[in-house]
């Protein structure tokens, strides 16, 4: 049976290092300690326990006074012995944990817990706790369902998605064997892993079921099955939405099967490259012929006075360039200062319209932002509770006093996402035209095909 390690990441999604867990089960629970190093971690050697524990009743995994410790609000059911750590050297204190339903609830507390499947490995990493878990791959795939597929969609689209996450949860994109796991289960870094549904777990299991082992391929290769919620009627070519991920280079090598392609169901009415006249005609009709038109997600707008702008995009700004990872994106003037906000143009689009590069014209020179995720968050505003744009496919129209100054910022957006690969609405709305699961795959992953693993 494969098994899917997934790194079990804080409520924020910001880190998968945790003070501590919370752990409850209806059955027993066995717990056994090991010592072993990176390489056993990474391979999953565990070898001989130097303890093993049967305990019930709920109970938490922490980092107890420089100890890796699980107990309850009555007694410690166990900790590593000192006289034990002070010895190990480069090995790594570890707890494995079984419950014996194979159910476990597991969360920072008792009222955030979700029920999950599998063992749960808990490494101590410094003063806090790293949680993974061993989970089946095929209920690994139902729980990745869960978290990113309503349950009433149209079965042949949540077949989509099963396949999907099979080949994301087999070959992500993020290599995270330094953190000895496969994946993790946030959407940010991999794909959501949300546990399992009790309730609406049927067509989740029949869609995992029906699709068992299968994964996308190109020339007998598994691919990168990248996806987001909403194309706004055209997907975008992966080099125009990500940088590569070991080197951050932008735009990276372009991979062929990740290529845009319209959502068109009329005979060719939206254009196979859309440029900011189209995206308007696209906004603005009643009924555009796609396949995600039907979903909420295909458009949205929102209006931002200058004040709002000039209070919170400075600030937004000096945030992105304290990101490593980000500053590459963000290219300042001479004088390094984010002045009073001009105005805003666009400087490039990929084929689905989405900006890749935004210029925004201040008082103290120009700013340039690359890449749709940095654009997106750009737009950040906590108090009206906005974390980022739904997508950066949109337009906008720059309202203006008789002096000619920016007082507001209408922006029309298509989609949600970054647009790559499959699209979840788009993918049900195919569905509902009577396209199975392996037409809408072929539709989004260009020349891949079917294979079992």
């Amino acid at each position: 049976m494969k098994i899917i390690r997934v790194a079990l990441a804080t409520s924020d999604l910001h880190s998968l290092l945790h003070k501590s867990i919370y752990l409850s089960s209806n059955k027993d629970l066995s717990l056994k300690a090991f010592l072993l190093s990176k390489k056993q971690l990474q391979d999953g050697s565990f070898g001989k326990p130097i303890a093993s524990k049967s305990f019930s009743g709920p109970c938490v995994a922490e980092m107890k006074n420089d100890v890796l410790t699980i107990g309850s609000d009555i007694n410690d059911i166990f900790s590593f012995p000192r006289s034990v750590l002070q010895n190990t050297g480069t090995l790594l204190p570890v707890f494995l944990i079984k419950a014996e339903s194979d159910k476990i609830f597991i969360g920072e507390h008792a009222a955030s817990s979700k029920l999950y499947s599998g063992e749960l490995m808990i490494i101590a990493n410094d003063k806090k706790i790293r949680p993974i878990l061993y989970c089946p791959l095929e209920l690994y795939v139902q729980s990745v369902l869960h978290g990113e597929m309503p349950a009433d969609y149209h079965i042949e689209a949540i077949k989509c998605q099963a396949v999907c996450a099979r080949n994301y949860g087999l070959y992500p994109r993020v290599d995270h064997s330094s953190d000895s796991c496969d994946v993790c289960d946030s959407y940010q870094c991999c794909q959501c892993f949300a546990g399992l549904s009790e309730e609406a777990n049927s067509s989740y299991k029949v869609a995992s079921q029906a699709t068992s082992g299968e994964v996308l391929v190109y020339k007998n290769e598994p691919v990168l099955a990248l996806f987001s919620s909403c194309g706004g009627g055209h997907t975008e070519n992966y080099e125009d939405c990500f940088s590569d991920w070991k080197t951050n280079q932008f735009p990276p090598t372009p991979i062929p099967y990740l290529r845009g392609v319209s959502e068109d169901i009329a005979n060719k009415q939206i254009k196979q490259v859309i440029d900011e006249k189209d995206l308007k005609i696209l906004w603005n009709m009643t009924k555009p012929p796609t396949a995600d038109a039907w979903g909420r997600q295909f458009r949205w707008s929102i209006s931002l006075s200058n004040r709002e702008l000039e209070s919170q995009i400075h600030n937004n700004v000096m945030s992105l360039l304290n990101q490593k990872d980000v500053t590459p994106f963000v290219v300042s003037p001479s004088s390094g200062v984010f002045g009073e906000i001009l105005s805003l143009e666009v400087l490039k689009r990929g084929v689905g319209g989405t900006i890749i590069t935004l210029k925004i014209s201040t008082s103290k020179g120009d700013w340039k932002f690359t890449k749709e995720l940095v654009i997106r968050n750009l737009f950040q505003m906590p108090n009206i509770q906005l974390t980022r744009l739904k997508s950066a496919k949109f337009y906008f129209d720059q309202i203006r006093d008789k002096h000619d100054q920016l007082i507001k910022l209408n922006i029309y957006g298509l989609g949600w996402g970054h647009g790559v690969g499959l699209q979840q609405v788009g993918a049900e709305g195919f569905a509902r035209l009577g396209k199975n699961y392996t037409q809408i795959l072929a539709h989004y992953y260009t020349e891949t095909s079917i294979a079992k693993i």
